[in-house]
């Protein structure tokens, strides 16, 4: 390249080493030459790294840029259109994106010698994962209820769990979906769980009062009278739960959804004078479907019937020594 210019405004040179030459002539003939070296050092290598980050967190963006051995990188400009901030001079700023998906940035480096570079790249904002799971249990105590996560991460893979289970057995657990939590008092209990994807998106959720857990009843009931028979009356002693009875007498027959209260009769069984077992059942249930069972055992006794002769002569005499 050459110039005839006096001062000449700007002269295009690849990096390296060059000699520049100035040749002047005056108006009476006479030249003169100078030969002066010139060093172009080469422009900076712009380059930053931006892991791909979860909704609401910010995203640090670190600069990788390294300037040629014999220059300096003197500033940085980032624009970032959909970030906050939009702009920065920082050399490795944090940004918060509004929404996931793909956002781009560039970065433009300007080094002492006045070389500039400039890098662009996209960030990944990564959507959180919707947590959710089987979200209901009730049933009469002591039982057991499996949990089932049911979490959508439309972005990456959820790689780790925490559920919560107070008042369960137990009341921690790491799998994704616990075989088992058991429940052993009466109560309603809240369940909690967390999950973490493969880049550290966090999300949980928490049901109050999710898990029901009703009372067992306490059936148990009394005969009157203790012994004798064949009338009976079943009377229920059971907890003050209890909606409903099924009675069982042992001898063939029942009464299904029957009162606190009820007799029956043996004597269509008992008819012959002996001894007759039974073993009755009271079967109760509560409001919430929960039973119990009580037994006893009933004693039938015999009922004798004795003949008392008006007159009898065993000796054939029309005397009675015995009577």
């Amino acid at each position: 390249a050459f110039s005839t210019d006096q001062h000449p405004a700007s002269i295009h040179f690849a990096s390296g080493n060059h000699v520049v030459t100035l040749a002047v002539n005056s108006t009476n003939g006479c030249t003169d030459t100078v030969r002066l070296p010139v060093r172009i050092p080469d422009p900076p290598d712009v380059s930053f790294e931006a892991p791909p980050v979860c909704l609401g967190n910010a995203t640090a963006l670190t600069n990788l840029s390294v300037a040629s051995s014999d220059d300096s990188i003197t500033s940085y400009l980032w624009h970032i259109p959909d970030g906050t901030p939009i702009m920065s001079t920082e050399a490795s700023p944090s940004v918060i994106f509004n929404d996931a998906g793909l956002h781009d940035v560039r970065l433009i480096a300007l080094s002492r010698s006045g070389c500039v570079d400039t890098a662009d790249a996209q960030v990944v904002v990564l959507r959180k994962p919707t947590v959710a799971f089987i979200d209901s249990a009730e049933a009469c105590v002591p039982f057991c209820h499996p949990f089932r996560d049911h979490t959508e991460s439309p972005d990456e893979a959820i790689v780790s769990w925490s559920w919560s289970f107070p008042g369960g057995t137990p009341s921690f657990s790491n799998l994704a979906n616990p075989g088992g939590v058991c429940y052993n008092q009466e109560g309603r209990y809240d369940v909690r769980l967390n999950v973490i994807t493969a880049h550290g998106c966090k999300a949980e959720v928490e049901g109050k009062g999710v898990v029901v857990a009703n009372s067992q009843p306490k059936a148990d009931f009394a005969i009157t009278p203790a012994t004798g028979g064949p009338l009976y009356t079943f009377l229920d002693n059971s907890s003050s739960d209890v909606v409903r009875w099924t009675w069982d007498f042992g001898d063939g027959s029942s009464i299904v959804d029957a009162g606190a209260v009820v007799t029956h009769d043996y004597s269509a069984i008992a008819k012959d004078n002996e001894h007759y077992s039974f073993g009755a059942r009271l079967y109760v249930t509560t409001r919430f479907g929960c039973t119990d069972t009580a037994y006893k055992e009933i004693a039938v006794e015999p009922d004798f019937g004795f003949f008392m002769p008006t007159a009898f002569t065993p000796d054939g005499n029309q005397l009675n020594p015995t009577f």
